[in-house]
């Protein structure tokens, strides 16, 4: 049984020859070498300290894989699809059908943004990724304890935007570059830069393609997009900002910044709910981020009034909404 470690540790060097793979252990340095034309699914320890440095993965797996990938994927695309229709077509039904839309089309976003961070790991020499099945696309695998209250918690907090947080755990003595770590921590963002483009494109063909009801939805979307971006690029333990940043630190100074990631967010939250000059700079930003890439601030709040999240200044929401916007 293959041991899921997650702490970071020297290069790990690896050279191929045809079948033949031989990696040097991330702890030790012995070279261990790997048969990568086996039938079965194989992992590898080193005969020196134990530790487990690699797998052998039968191409039958990886059709596998790619089949739960699909199926996945389309789950997470039926709930969407399914509720705009419904939003466009049965008019008393467009708070509900909305709000499906909604949180199902910000789940899919978490789900992308975690793969994007898992496939990139993977393919940069994280082989643990495939073990803890996240290459599947499976939103249920990136939920964890910590992420699923603090992260919602703390984007409602600065945008009024609501979403369910999600996390993988990367392997990083299995990354054999610190710019590998780099890569992996701003892999999410891009995800979510990827699904703003697209959003984006269906803004654009607004006279052709998406009624002039269903466009606030679609501009919704396309703030939570940025909020996400722009959040996550924070650079404050527990978020990718940070990841980012983090290999040009000292070990130890990591350490204990990441031992204590949970209360410096919680830290963080409690003083852009405090202190309005955060408060105003964080809003500003979305601000001018919404509007640098041609969103309709009218159309976003437009779009909270379908969904009575936003009305008209009558609930609390509403003015705290506005609030970080003027």
């Amino acid at each position: 049984m293959v041991g899921l470690l997650s702490f970071c540790g020297p290069p790990n060097q690896t050279r191929r020859n045809n079948k033949m793979k031989t990696v040097d252990c991330p702890d030790c340095g012995m070279s261990i070498t790997m048969d990568q034309s086996s039938n079965e699914w194989l992992f590898y320890e080193c005969s020196g300290c134990g530790c487990v440095v690699g797998q052998s993965i039968p191409s039958r797996l990886h059709t596998i894989e790619a089949l739960h990938f699909l199926k996945n994927n389309a789950l997470l695309l039926i709930t969407p699809i399914l509720s705009g229709f419904c939003f466009e077509l049965y008019p008393d039904w467009r708070i509900i059908s909305g709000l499906f839309f909604c949180l199902s089309l910000s789940i899919l976003s978490v789900a992308y943004h975690e793969f994007f961070h898992a496939i990139t790991a993977y393919l940069l020499g994280d082989f643990t990724m495939y073990a803890r099945g996240y290459l599947r696309l499976n939103i249920f695998l990136y939920f964890n304890n910590f992420t699923s209250l603090a992260m919602p918690l703390a984007l409602f907090a600065f945008y009024g935007v609501f979403l369910p947080g999600a996390a993988v755990y990367i392997s990083l003595k299995h990354l054999r570059h610190p710019l590998y770590q780099i890569f992996v921590a701003l892999s999410g963002v891009v995800a979510n830069a990827f699904i703003l483009f697209l959003i984006l494109s269906l803004v654009k063909l607004e006279p052709f393609a998406i009624s002039q009801t269903f466009m606030p939805l679609i501009q919704v979307m396309a703030f939570i997009q940025i909020a996400m971006i722009i959040f996550n690029l924070i650079p404050i333990p527990g978020l990718d900002g940070w990841n980012a940043i983090s290999p040009v630190f000292d070990p130890r100074i990591k350490a204990f910044f990441e031992k204590f990631a949970f209360i410096f967010i919680i830290l963080f939250v409690g003083s852009i709910i405090i202190f309005s000059d955060a408060s105003n700079l964080l809003g500003s930003i979305m601000r001018h981020s919404v509007e640098s890439i041609g969103l309709d601030l009218n159309q976003i709040f437009d779009g909270w009034r379908y969904l009575k999240i936003l009305d008209d200044g009558k609930c609390e929401i509403c003015s705290f909404f506005s609030y970080k916007f003027n």
